[in-house]
């Protein structure tokens, strides 16, 4: 796993490092007092390349065998992942509520939650509050047909 960690870390690090320089094309905050809209992006940038470091140095000591190893996959991220990509795909086609109903009741499918009034329940909740908070308080609207 030694040789794994250098290069994925590596490759994250050259990532951060490309992203990080991206932001420097964002605008300047027009408030002296703000910190900007590239500060968030620029600070998890700098702390992912600083793990990175870190995990680089720490791989490098520790030494081991230096072969590749096998990596599993969990199943269920693999469904989390096809379940993502089909959320995704799904959203323009059928809209905000029916996609994230679809996929809440995957999700959770998934990860062992079989009864219905917890399926139900969390989704009617989840669903009642995103309406309540995002739509009524923010006045924001969700991504439609």
């Amino acid at each position: 796993m030694r040789i794994a960690n250098i290069i994925v870390s590596t490759m994250l690090l050259l990532l951060s490092l490309v992203f990080y320089l991206q932001t420097s094309d964002f605008p300047a905050s027009l408030n002296a007092k703000d910190v900007g809209p590239a500060y968030y992006p620029q600070l998890i940038m700098a702390l992912l390349a600083a793990f990175c470091i870190l995990l680089i140095i720490q791989s490098i000591k520790k030494g081991g065998n230096g072969s590749l190893g096998t990596i599993a996959i969990p199943r269920n991220a693999l469904w989390g992942i096809l379940i993502a990509v089909t959320y995704a795909v799904l959203m323009p086609i059928a809209g905000y509520y029916l996609t994230t109903v679809l996929a809440l009741l995957a999700s959770m499918y998934v990860m062992g939650i079989k009864k219905v009034v917890p399926l139900v329940g969390t989704i009617v909740v989840f669903i009642a509050m995103v309406y309540l908070i995002f739509f009524n308080l923010l006045g924001l609207v969700p991504p439609s047909l």
